[in-house]
C-alpha cells in the first residue's frame, strides 16, 4: 500500500 501511495503522491497518504 505504501508503494501505491508514493505513486499517487498524496499528502494524506504520505502522512499515514
Amino acid at each position: 500500500m505504501l508503494q501505491e501511495n508514493k505513486r499517487k503522491k498524496l499528502p494524506c497518504s504520505d502522512m499515514h
